[in-house]
């Protein structure tokens, strides 16, 4: 064997004391708790996402129902189809487009409203005021009130909203 291939070992002195190690435990307690709490977080999250989704899923099916009516137009194409229409108005002002809107009356009538979709706005006539009261225009507003008045009471919670917020709570 040669010289250059032997090795010494060097002295390697590690030290423990009681507070390194308790140290030690405690930053890996605290490492552990962190990913915990990371996963639980990630859960609590993932069950809100999925409420909510259901919450706007039901909103669109109650706004879908609300909306599911009979289509009067298919109905008023077939030639046979046995209902009184009543035309309003009767006789159109000619040289305007119009708008058509059916409105189910009875089982056998339907009111066929004619609108003119290119009239604009219409200014609306003042009315005078009544007798005895008083003209405003040029009058200072009214003063804001103190602040002293009680909150106006919440809305009821809808039941989907109420139970993810008791969940959330007991998390």
């Amino acid at each position: 064997m040669t010289v250059e291939n032997v090795h010494t070992a060097d002295e390697y002195v590690v030290e423990v004391s009681p507070e390194s190690v308790e140290d030690a435990d405690i930053e890996m307690t605290v490492s552990n708790r962190r990913v915990k709490h990371q996963e639980i977080r990630q859960r609590i999250e993932k069950r809100r996402r999925n409420q909510l989704a259901e919450i706007r899923a039901s909103t669109v099916r109650m706004w879908e129902q609300y909306n599911e009516g009979e289509d009067i137009v298919a109905l008023l194409q077939n030639p046979e189809h046995g209902l009184n229409i009543i035309d309003e108005p009767q006789k159109p002002e000619a040289g305007h487009v119009y708008g058509a809107t059916f409105i189910r009356l009875d089982d056998v009538t339907i009111l066929k409203l004619r609108t003119p979709l290119d009239s604009g706005f219409e200014e609306v006539e003042k009315k005078p005021l009544p007798e005895g009261l008083p003209n405003l225009e040029g009058m200072p507003l009214p003063p804001l009130p103190d602040g002293d008045m009680p909150l106006p009471p919440l809305p009821n919670a809808s039941d989907a909203l109420a139970a993810m917020k008791l969940q959330m709570d007991e998390d």
